[in-house]
């Protein structure tokens, strides 16, 4: 039951390629975000992006390898918060709520489901725009409001709307994310659809799209079977919705490709990856070709786009 408690929002921060985009989007969140803020950001080579104003709490950590660390860092969120936060959302740092009065909103969600995802609809902004610019129209459904609907290949709210969007922003209590944690061996990225898969008892979605070998599966299902109990289907959303801010053309994000590229490396989370004195993952193994496949990957995004030439 979402009883008393303070309600916090948690986010992660790392810009290995220092893009502008980021920085810039993670103002635009912060400034609207109307909730108890911790951030805890992976800086590299020294630098850091983000300032004490930018969060109630804000965690550094300055050493880390160049791969997906978004998870990992969640985690060391979740163990950073105050004694007194009972109810936490994750949201990513490039997004802007709709809603103002999301909070209370999502405390009365978690009175009967045990996670919220903190929209229906989403608007992918394109460069210019803002959440406040004119004659905007959603370009996806989220997935709860997703799966509320039948988990249908087609809706009637038009073709270029993206369906069963897993990621963005979710809540939960406390509780539920202590116990499990989040799902952060995904070094290529994919921790939304981990958690989504996870929640709704589909594994075989999270298998198929990070195209996970049997060991790796195996790995994850030791994460997810667990938290997918304590859901029980209890999967709920919000009428919101998120505006996402426009860092590079999605096509350039390989959503497709990435870990098709990928699996001729046979990743092993066990071995190929190790925690650091800071609880940030770098790299266990000799495995150069790999380290170096993963960071190609993060510049070939080029999030600021043609703004960056």
């Amino acid at each position: 039951m979402a009883g008393p408690g303070e309600f916090w929002a948690i986010t992660a921060y790392f810009n290995p390629l220092r893009y502008r985009t980021r920085r810039e989007n993670y103002r635009r969140f912060k400034d609207n975000i109307g909730c108890n803020l911790l951030a805890v950001e992976l800086g590299f080579d020294g630098a850091f992006d983000l300032g004490a104003d930018d969060a109630d709490i804000l965690v550094r950590r300055s050493s880390g390898s160049v791969l997906w660390q978004k998870e990992r860092l969640l985690n060391i969120a979740l163990e950073s918060l105050p004694s007194s936060a009972t109810h936490v959302a994750w949201v990513d740092c490039d997004i802007v709520f709709m809603r103002q009065d999301w909070v209370v909103r999502a405390r009365e969600a978690l009175e009967n489901d045990r996670v919220v995802q903190l929209f229906e609809h989403l608007v992918d902004l394109k460069p210019g725009e803002t959440h406040e610019s004119p004659d905007l129209s959603p370009t996806g459904l989220g997935f709860a409001a997703w799966m509320s609907l039948g988990s249908p290949r087609n809706t009637d709210r038009g073709p270029n709307v993206r369906l069963g969007t897993p990621g963005f922003a979710w809540a939960a209590p406390r509780d539920l994310l202590a116990k499990h944690g989040f799902y952060d061996a995904l070094v290529l990225g994919g921790g939304d659809r981990a958690f989504s898969s996870a929640a709704s008892g589909d594994f075989e979605d999270s298998k198929n799209i990070s195209r996970l070998s049997p060991l790796r599966m195996d790995h994850y299902m030791r994460w997810a079977q667990p938290i997918h109990q304590d859901i029980a289907m209890k999967i709920g959303f919000i009428d919101n919705t998120v505006y996402h801010y426009w860092h590079g053309e999605r096509k350039d994000r390989g959503y497709n490709t990435r870990h098709r590229g990928f699996v001729g490396y046979d990743f092993d989370p066990e071995r190929d990856i190790t925690l650091s004195s800071e609880g940030t993952w770098v790299w266990g193994s000799d495995k150069k070709d790999m380290h170096a496949y993963v960071e190609k990957y993060f510049r070939d995004r080029h999030e600021d786009g043609s703004l960056g030439s």
